[in-house]
Formats: C-alpha cells, structure tokens, sequence
C-alpha cells in the first residue's frame, strides 16, 4: 500500500496550475460552545471552467466531519480535495464543500490563507452576523443569511437532494450509524428581516430607464451556504441588481450581452458563450429579476455596447428561419429563462456606410424576431428597445434636410446613422414592407456622446421623434458626470447651470443656444411633445453615483446629477401611476413553455411549540367566464392493445363539472415536479406528463372518478366510491403503502414516510406516535379531500423519487453512490445515471419511471429495465420511451405509465394510439377554460391545507392571505388579472398557466421563507 504522502503526492501531479479567476469564502453557518459548522465557498468568475482543483486552508481548528469533498489534516491546516460532483468550478459558478470544525472556545478562527493548486487566492471570512473579512485583497462575498442550528445541518448530497424523504415499497436496508450533529444547544438564528414591499414604486407610467453593468453587482448565493435561500431583502442588501427595485426606474436594461451569442440555459448555470460578466450564476440573478418584476419593473437585456463589436454573426441571421438561427434562439431561450423583458439593440460601431447600416438594420431585424420568439413560446409581452447613436438622426451630406439641403449637422462619422437604417425596408419575411424603424417599442438616445460644445439632446428628440411611429417610445439620455463624453456636467435643475460643461452652447446645426444641460430641461421638452405620452428619459448607468462638486449662479455649491436625483425630478415632472407599465409586443400571440423555478438548497424543519392554528375553511370556487368553452370529454380505464379497449368510465367536461377537480389535481402536480426540481436543480422532464400524473392517476386508480359532484369537497363523494378510504387502500389514489417508511423498510417513520414532511403533518390525519400502527387502520378522511388528496400524492411520488436515491446508502441520511455505499439495490447504478441524463435533456420521460415505481414497486423488472435505458439518455431515447409499443397488449404493470400519458393526451388534444390500432393516431377536441381568478381560488384553498413553521416557531396552516398574494405576484408577473381566461387544453394556454403555478409557489415558500420539502423527526 502507497503511503499517504505518496498519493498525495500522486494526486497533486495531476492538478493543472491555477489559470481560472477563483475566490474563496469561509462562512460560518452555525457555532455553539465547542464547534461551528462552516463552507468553503470557491468561486470561478473566469470564462473556462476549473478541473481537478485541490486546496489548502490554514487553520487552527480541527475538522470532524466533511461534505462535498474530503479534508486531509496537513501542516498548519487542512488539504481539501473534491468529490467528484463538486470536481469542477464551473465558469461565473461555484463550488462549496462543508465542514463541521471543533473548537476549543465558541469564537471560530479566521482561516489565513487560501490555496488552489498552489496559488494563493483572495479569501474572505464571514462569521455569523459579521460583515465578510477579506484576506489578502477585498473580494465580493454574499451577505450573511440566517443560519440553521448545529443540529439541524442536513449532510450535502451529490444531487442537491433535501434531508430524507421516501418513495414506494418498503425494502429493509442495511442499518448504518448515520454522522451525528453537536448536541449543544446553538445560538438563536437572527430575526428574519421583513421583506420589502413588492408593490409599484411610484413609478411613471412614462420610460424611466436605467442602463445596470453586470459586472459591478456583486458576488451572492441565493439559495444560501446554510440551505436556506435568502429572503428578500437579504437579496436586495446583496445584490445592487435586485436593489433598483427600491427605485422609481421602469426599464432596467442589463448590460452587456456580445451579439456573438450563445446559452447553454437556465439548468447550466453558467453565463459562459453569453459575454453577460456578474459574478453570480444565472439562477441566482434571476431572483434578482423576480424582484425587479415584484416592483413593477421591466428587465431587459442590452446587447452589444462599446465593448461587443462581433455582430456579423447576429445580423446574418436574420434572413434565416427560426431553426436555422442559433444566436435568435439562443437569446430568445435566454428571455423565456431569465423571464426578462426584452431586448436592446446597443450597435456601437462607428460609421455610417452601407456595410454598417445594412448590419445594423439585419441585427436589429433578427432581435425583434428574437424577442418575437421568446413571447411565442412562454406568452409574455416584451420589447424591443435601441440604444441610439447621438447623433444618429442628425441631416447630412448623405441624408440631407429635404426642407433644407444646406442644413447639415456638425458630425461626420456616424451622424445620420439611424436616419439611414430606420428607413431601410425589409424585403421578406414576417416584417416585409416594413420599415426597420417601426420594429422598435423603444428609442433610448444616448444623447451625452456628442459634448455639450455643439449638441442638444432636445434637437435630438425631435429628430428621432419624427423617424420612429407615434407608437414608439422615445427616450433622451442622460450620463453621469464625470464619465459624459467631452466634458458635458449634468445638473438637476436649470438654475444649477452655470460652471462650463453644465451650459449646451450650440446645437448640431450650429445655432447658439447656451441653455442648461439639465434633467430639468431634457424632461420639459419630452413633456411638451404631445405624442406618445410613455416617452421619457434614460440614464447611464444606474451605479455612478458620484457627483461633481459645481459652483451655481452666485458661487452658490451645486452638485451635479446623479440617478438618484435624475429620478427624483422625472418624477417631479412626469409624476407617478399606480399601476405596472405595460410592455409593448410586437407579437402578442402568446405559445409559452416556461422555464424551471431556480431550485433553492433544502433546509431541515425546527421543531415548533407552539399549537397549531386551525385550518380556514375552503373557499367555494367561482365558475371560470370568458369566451372559452369548456367542452369535450376524457375516456379512461381502457388499455392499449388489450382487453378491455373501450373506456370504461368518462368524464364530460361540459358546464365545467370536473374543472375544480382538474386544477386541484394540477396544482398539486406543479408542486411535485417543484419539489423535484429543488432535490436535482436542472433536472428536465415532460411538463404535460409529470404535472399531469397526479391526475392521470386518480382516473386509473380511483372507482369511477365520474362520481365526482361539482363543488364537492371530496375527491370521491358517493358511496360507491367508499372501497378507496378502506384499510390499507390509501384514498382515491391508491397509494397503499402511504404509513411505510420507504427507505428504513418499517412502519416507524425514520425519515422517508409521509408523516415526516412538515408540509402534510397539519391534516394528514394521523401523528408521529400513531404512525407505526396507521397501516393497520382506515385510511384517513384527509385523504379524501379535494384540496389535500392531490398534495399527499404530489408527495408520495416525491418520496418515491428521493427513496429511490437513498435505498442503499451507507445510512439513512446518504444516499447511494458508486462510489460510497452500504448495498446496491437493482435500479443501481442505471437510476442515479438517468437523473444525470435528465439533467439538459427536454421532455425527459421522468414520469415513466416514477410511474412503474409506484405501480409495480421498486423491485420490479420495469423500473429497473427503464433506468437502463435512460442512463445515457438522448432525444432518441425520448423519443423510444415515449412510444406506446412499450405498453401494447402488457400487462397492467406496463400499462400504467401510458394509460396516464394517454388521459393527459386527451385532455391536452395530443395525438394518442387509438387502442386498438398502434398505427392510428386520434385526437381529442377538448377545451377546459381557466379562469386565473378561480384557480387562484383553488390555488389558496391547496396551500391553506399544507402547514409550515412561520417566524415565530409556530407551526401552522398557511395563510389564506400569503397564498393569495403569491398567486396574484404570479399572475402580474406573467401579464395577466383574475379575469383572463386561459384554455389548459390549448398548447398556447397551457404553458402560461404552469408559469403561473411555478411562479406562484415559489414565490410563496420564498415569502414564507420555508422549505416544502423539509422533513422532520418530530410531532409539529
């Protein structure tokens, strides 16, 4: 056996040297009297990505215990080398591994030093409720958040999955001792800060809009180093970004995108191909979003800038069609991710020749197509906003004053530059005939470039007013001194104009003017154009907040504008709405498919004292209105190939009988693959199929869902219906084995049972003491009801999903590697390696597989056979798991998965195998209108059901109040009101209201500030 120093010393061979940008930081999560527990956060803001990292950290103290990666005591500290999940530090991304320390005094030591692959590297030190300690040199580091106690550190897994939680039959597993946690009683968390308001900030119904560089918002984590996901206004102190929130600016245009460009989306979490420089990682940035949209906000991103001239690319795709066109789908898929906007077209490329302008007007072209994309596929209204040259509109020699040949602007160069591509005509495609200046929402002039000595940004109004329709907003820029162009100051007001660069002397046509450069007088003339009543002014940028020390008229001290006083007077001029301003589309048909919420780290749930409050009563659900019918029908209980072919039982959608039974089963849905998503951030599946599973379900498991009685508050109210609530049946949705601990393989919860979720102990009808004995007893009421029925299947199957991964592990709180492990069930290694495949992969068949679990157990032939295939998934193998020959003339067991997909395909009008024929396609001519106000009843009603521990460390029902305010956010966000109506059986309508849904959760457990799929050994 090789010594220890020689395989260290192995190992370092291979460690490449250091190339990438990385920091670290060192935060303490929780102390008590004797240790704390502590992550080391390493972060890449370089654009390749770090492979095989090792580290030294200097410290005094002693490391028990470890996650993420191993710690080696060496001299002076510890060497730190990954696990393999945590092997690279991707670029703008980070890696964390954890630490549990002991201490011999309560006050943890402040590592010294940092290495990575023998390079010294900034680190910075954050103790609980301290400002971060850099050391050697200031890095950007998150705030601290509110930390968890010692005892209530979850140990990390590989794939970001919560503390325990179960799955299907129970199978006993090897027992292993599992780590234990400090005993000592920790210090109290700090008190939450109350979030700020999320409503309008007075904001003008005219364009405030403020330009944000990227790369001057500093480094945060949302989901947080202790599991829990900062609050909002933890993300606003962190994050300059979500910040601009508390400022009365309509437009945030964040800067810069290179027009080059690529995403690899959302789940990638990486800004790599985008050129977009913050620090933090996409998923993170877009909370920062959510929050600007919370405001009333409009966030879009800029494109181009003096920095990105590569636009060759872009601009040649613009005759292309839609799949032929990378970049216009890359930044279209970013929109729909990111849920920002629009777009800005900032084309800083000097010239005004015919190659120029024709790039510029192609460019501008495949944007508008871009942001037409984006709104096609996820429904929500966007912009398409240019930054224009200063003098771009101005009359020259090449674009004379028709009215006066001799009037010729003072600017060569670029001057005439939009005079030119504006009237440029487009000769095919959606737009043929038009013109490239009427594909703007939006004209930002960036009227500081152009000094003071010979420009007035008022003349430059007037000029850009005339080019673009009535239609368009038309916005003068203004610049922070000192950073404007040639020397022009920008006051506040005109009596502040006095020292020289603050007084415009001439305009472009050589006219004396001597006028003030000031927001007063750039607002007053937009004011006076009677037009377009949203034209208004632009700033860059929103984070130059220095002023210039001025003498005024009398020796009297000015100071020179800023955003926050440029803001200030906008209002003062314009004045303020109290409603969101609307975003102009170009393309308002909506076609969405919404992306995946960010996914924020799990957090173990406290054990509260305090007694819970009663649930309110439902909220009886009004019917939906609107020019959408609901009409059609569903057949179910039929099988493919296999007697009997015919439906057994329908549901006839007419006079909306069923709908409410329908959105309860969906909501619930949207929470499963929620909860899924937070377990395995970038995990991809079929949205149809796994949020319709829950569903799909109660058909084939539930005696004649038909029975259903409009208004009811049971999923199965007639006595013929009774068999479901008998012993050992698990309800309407047959989930039998609900009492089992799924990974333990016992009665006695350990973990993995139902009863362990914090979410469902308020009404599941039982208790922690009595769970060991409930198999033998009744099923529960609870599970019966129409609005707690749905969510206690919804996490059934998330049990399943989680138990699947532990089942083997070395205990029960580690879930089964390759690399580490007590036993290796069947579905191993084939199931770990389908969710890594899943993870990028669209339309993933996850369903299936947790479908065959629940169905035919753990330990049948099927899930097993299925893992196999997916383990090195593809779109082919999408495509061969999608296909009914794998359910024809089976048994039951491979029945089931399809028999669900193919009630969903009725429901959705997809194309399903006729029964009979595999040949024959058939589809359904359905319409099941939803009224936004009604499932926001629904949607209240679900949640009121679901208990959680509020601030105070009392657990309790969800407030009616908080459910709703989540679900109106929701419904803001995605550009709708409580009378919208939307068809689910439509591919357009139904995206928009999974968006709603996915939106609305995550907004009320970040509201909250709980954690849906926390688990808990104790009775709450």
């Amino acid at each position: 056996m090789k010594s220890l120093l020689a395989l260290l010393s192995a190992a370092m061979l291979a460690i490449p040297p250091l190339q990438a940008a990385v920091t670290g930081t060192f935060q303490v999560t929780s102390a008590w009297s004797g240790g704390y527990v502590a992550n080391l956060i390493l972060s890449n803001s370089g654009t390749a990505g770090l492979t095989n990292w090792n580290a030294n950290l200097s410290t005094r103290d002693t490391v028990s215990n470890a996650w993420n990666g191993t710690a080696t005591p060496v001299t002076g500290g510890y060497a730190v080398t990954p696990a393999s999940w945590t092997a690279v530090i991707p670029a703008k991304g980070s890696v964390s591994v954890g630490f549990q320390f002991n201490a011999a005094v309560s006050t943890p030591s402040k590592p010294t030093k940092l290495t990575v692959n023998g390079t010294s590297v900034p680190l910075s030190v954050i103790l609980p409720g301290a400002t971060p300690t850099p050391t050697p040199s200031a890095t950007p580091t998150p705030t601290p958040l509110p930390t968890p106690s010692p005892t209530a550190t979850p140990k990390p897994s590989p794939s970001a999955t919560p503390v325990p939680s179960p799955s299907a039959t129970p199978t006993p597993a090897p027992t292993a001792t599992p780590v234990p946690s400090p005993s000592a009683t920790p210090a109290p968390s700090p008190t939450p800060t109350p979030a700020p308001s999320s409503t309008n900030n007075g904001l003008s119904a005219r364009h405030l809009t403020g330009y944000f560089p990227s790369w001057s918002d500093p480094y945060y984590y949302y989901a947080g180093y202790s599991g829990t996901p900062m609050t909002d206004a933890q993300l606003i102190a962190a994050s300059k970004l979500a910040a601009t929130s508390q400022t009365p600016y309509t437009d945030i245009a964040i800067a810069f995108a290179q027009p080059n460009f690529s995403w690899s989306g959302l789940a990638a979490n990486t800004w790599a191909g985008t050129g977009i420089q913050f620090s933090s990682a996409p998923q993170d940035v877009a909370q920062s979003i959510r929050i600007l949209h919370q405001a009333g906000q409009r966030a879009i991103l800029s494109v181009g800038g003096a920095t990105y001239g590569n636009w060759s690319g872009l601009a040649a795709e613009a005759t292309l069609p839609a799949g032929s066109a990378p970049i216009r789908t890359a930044l279209a898929k970013i929109l729909v991710d990111l849920k920002l906007d629009g777009l800005d077209v900032d084309y800083e490329v000097s010239g005004a020749d015919a190659l120029t302008v024709s790039n510029y007007a192609q460019a501008i072209l495949n944007m508008r197509l871009a942001v037409d994309l984006a709104t096609q596929t996820d429904g929500r209204p966007r912009q398409l906003a240019v930054a224009a040259w200063s003098t771009g509109a101005d009359y020259t020699a090449a674009v004379p004053d028709p009215a006066n040949p001799n009037r010729i602007s003072y600017w060569g160069g670029s001057a005439g530059r939009e005079r030119l591509t504006f009237a440029s005509t487009i000769s095919s495609g959606a737009y043929a005939g038009r013109t490239v200046g009427s594909l703007a929402d939006a004209v930002n002039i960036m009227a500081y470039d152009a000094g003071y000595q010979h420009y007035d940004p008022a003349v430059a109004y007037d000029q850009y007013r005339s080019l673009v329709p009535a239609t368009t907003a038309v916005s003068i820029g203004l610049e922070v001194a000192p950073e404007a162009w040639g020397g022009a100051i920008l006051v506040v007001n005109n009596s502040d104009a006095y020292q020289a660069g603050t007084v415009i002397q001439l305009d472009q046509y050589g006219n004396v003017l001597n006028v003030p450069d000031s927001v007063q007088r750039d607002g007053t003339h937009v004011l006076a154009n009677g037009i377009n009543s949203k034209d208004g002014l632009m700033v860059w940028d929103l984070l130059l907040t220095n002023r210039v020390a001025l003498t005024g008229p009398g020796g009297t001290p000015v100071n020179s504008a800023v955003p926050a006083t440029i803001a200030s007077e906008a209002l003062t001029l314009f004045g303020s709405s109290t409603t969101t301003p609307a975003t102009p589309s170009a393309s308002p048909t909506p076609t969405p498919t919404p992306s995946a919420s960010p996914s924020p780290s799990p957090s173990a749930t406290p054990a509260p004292t305090a007694t819970p409050v009663p649930s309110p009563s439902a909220s009886p659900t009004p019917a939906p209105s609107g020019s959408i019918i609901t009409t059609g029908s569903i057949g179910f209980h039929d099988y493919y190939g296999a007697s009997p072919t015919s439906p057994q039982d329908t549901l006839v959608l007419d006079g909306d009988t069923y709908t409410d039974l329908i959105l309860s089963n969906l909501t619930a849905g949207v929470m499963y693959g929620h909860l899924i998503q937070k377990a395995t951030p970038g995990i991809l599946f079929n949205k149809d199929y796994l949020y319709g599973s829950i569903l799909g379900q109660l058909l084939q498991e539930n005696i004649a869902s038909e029975y259903y009685t409009k208004g009811s508050t049971q999923l199965a109210p007639s006595p013929l219906q009774a068999a479901v609530m008998g012993t050992g049946q698990g309800g309407p949705y047959q989930i039998n084995n609900y009492a089992a601990d799924m990974v333990a393989g016992t009665y006695a919860p350990a973990g993995f049972s139902l009863i362990n979720y914090a979410a469902l102990q308020k009404n599941i009808g039982y208790t922690m003491a009595t769970a060991a004995t409930q198999y033998s007893k009744p099923t529960p009421t609870s599970f019966n009801d129409l609005y707690f029925g749905p969510m206690l299947c919804a996490y059934f199957h998330f049990n399943d999903y989680l138990a699947l991964q532990y089942i083997g592990g070395t205990s029960l709180t580690t879930p089964w590697t390759a690399a580490s492990h007590g036993w290796t069930p069947q579905w191993q290694p084939y199931f770990s390696g389908s969710l890594q495949s899943f993870t990028g992969l669209a339309n993933a068949p996850l369903d299936i597989l947790l479908n065959q679990a629940y169905n035919q157990g753990y330990y049948g032939p099927l899930l097993t056979a299925s893992s196999k295939t997916c383990q090195n998934a593809t779109a082919a193998t999408v495509a061969s798991m999608n296909s009914f020959t794998n359910a024809w003339g089976g048994d039951s067991y491979a029945q089931y998965p399809y028999q669900v997909r193919g009630y969903l395909d009725q429901l959705y009008n997809i194309p399903t195998p006729s029964t009979t024929n595999l040949s024959v396609t058939v589809t359904a001519s359905n319409h099941v209108a939803v009224n936004m106000g009604s499932l926001g009843t629904i949607f209240s009603n679900v949640f009121q059901k679901l208990g959680y521990v509020n601030a105070s460390g009392a657990y309790g029902p969800i407030p009616a109040a908080s459910a709703q305010a989540a679900f109106q956010s929701a419904l803001t966000a995605n550009g709708l009101t409580a009378s919208s109506v939307l068809d689910l059986s439509s591919a357009t309508g139904r995206p928009v209201i999974y968006a709603v849904l996915e939106q609305a959760i995550s907004t009320l457990e970040s509201n909250l500030g709980t954690d849906f799929s926390a688990v808990t050994m104790s009775q709450l």
